[in-house]
């Protein structure tokens, strides 16, 4: 199986789309893994820790339960993996992928290494705050009813002549033909759309097969529009799969002065992963309140560092300290501050060009140089997770 993006890179075509797809699919199968295991596997290895409940994968109070169902046809037919997410407002997520092989374990790891390749990253991206870079590209569509946050992943190829052909040329005009779909057969409900494109080549004269589905109903105007591109004819079948999450962004609204201003400050702060010396006095040489500038540094890299490690859970107080004394006790979220970053950061970390910044900012934090001196004493961090981490302590 091979993956391409939509802008063509000749040259970096890859075996392998995903790290993790080789770990799973290359198990001993000698062990028996259900679906809903090597759906929670998968989650984990991407660093949210997941709970299994039943048929269900549970991720925290903040996302989406998803569940996986595989349905088995034996060895002389197909088999189905359905992966299903309940999107609020917009009903039920469902994405199919067959598998092959010739025991169940087989068909089950050959349907799910499908599931990762090609629409894994984009619910991570989309749903689960975990936009994996190379992965996913994120662009914004403006429509009649509004501008949506889109989601891509890759062009999933599989070959069924055995698997030495290389992975074909697709039309150039293949996103736009989605694109212009889209508009035509624009949403009126929800926040929320998924969209799934598929086109088999059968081989020799046979006809070709297309999918065009939106929230999971057939679309006819874009499966006629896929029919319609200039396919490469082959003589062994081949089939090329597209996925994608869309969500509405909120409309503008007027801000506060202050608030303006605090997140202004705040993509100052994390627009370069080289941070100076003094973060406050920097802010303040550019003409930022002193009071302000000095809040951000307490309480920014906090808030980002939430944001850089979504699977670690930190208290939601901290104390106040006035030298040796202790002041008090205060909640996280009432301090404007934090809570503008804390907003920013989980959207700016899903943001490849600014992640590093957010990162950086992080680093300023009590909780990551708790990490450092944890990685320093010899503690593996593959599960931070499992870290339990104390109030953070703020002097004034």
């Amino acid at each position: 199986m091979v993956f391409k993006w939509f802008k063509k890179k000749k040259n970096k075509k890859t075996d392998v789309p995903d790290r993790h797809i080789a770990d799973h699919a290359s198990r001993d199968h000698q062990k028996q893994f259900s679906a809903t295991d090597l759906l929670a596997q998968a989650f984990e290895a991407h660093g949210l820790k997941a709970s299994v409940r039943g048929d269900w994968v549970v991720l925290g109070p903040d996302f989406p339960a998803i569940q996986a169902h595989f349905h088995d046809q034996g060895p002389n037919a197909a088999s189905l993996l359905e992966i299903s997410l309940f999107v609020p407002g917009s009903g039920m997520l469902i994405e199919g992928f067959a598998g092959l092989g010739s025991s169940g374990q087989d068909r089950l790891h050959d349907a799910f290494v499908n599931f990762q390749a090609n629409s894994l990253h984009v619910l991570l991206s989309a749903f689960y705050g975990t936009t994996e870079e190379g992965q996913v590209e994120i662009e914004r569509m403006e429509t009649e009813t509004g501008t949506w946050e889109w989601h891509l992943g890759p062009l999933g190829f599989r070959d069924y002549g055995g698997g030495a052909n290389p992975s074909p040329d697709v039309p150039d005009d293949l996103l736009g033909t989605i694109r212009q779909t889209l508009r035509d057969h624009q949403p009126t409900h929800g926040e929320t759309h998924w969209v799934r494109c598929f086109h088999c080549e059968r081989g020799s004269d046979s006809p070709s097969i297309e999918e065009f589905l939106i929230d999971n109903v057939i679309c006819p105007d874009g499966q006629n529009a896929l029919s319609e591109l200039a396919w490469q004819r082959r003589q062994t079948p081949y089939s090329v799969r597209h996925f994608a999450v869309l969500h509405k962004q909120p409309k503008q609204k007027t801000q506060h002065p202050e608030i303006a201003t605090m997140a202004e400050a705040l993509a100052v702060m994390s627009a370069d992963e080289d941070l100076p010396q003094d973060v406050a006095e920097a802010l303040i040489a550019q003409g930022y309140d002193s009071e302000m500038a000095e809040r951000l540094t307490l309480f920014a890299p906090i808030a980002f560092f939430e944001a850089s490690f979504p699977q670690v859970t930190i208290p939601e107080t901290y104390q106040l300290h006035d030298g040796e004394s202790i002041v008090g006790q205060y909640r996280l979220s009432a301090e404007p501050t934090y809570a503008i970053a804390r907003l920013l950061g989980h959207r700016w970390a899903r943001d490849p060009d600014r992640r590093r910044g957010v990162f950086a900012v992080a680093s300023m934090s009590g909780y990551m140089q708790a990490l450092n001196e944890a990685a320093h004493q010899g503690h593996s961090l593959d599960r931070i997770e499992d870290f339990e981490f104390g109030e953070s302590i703020v002097y004034r």
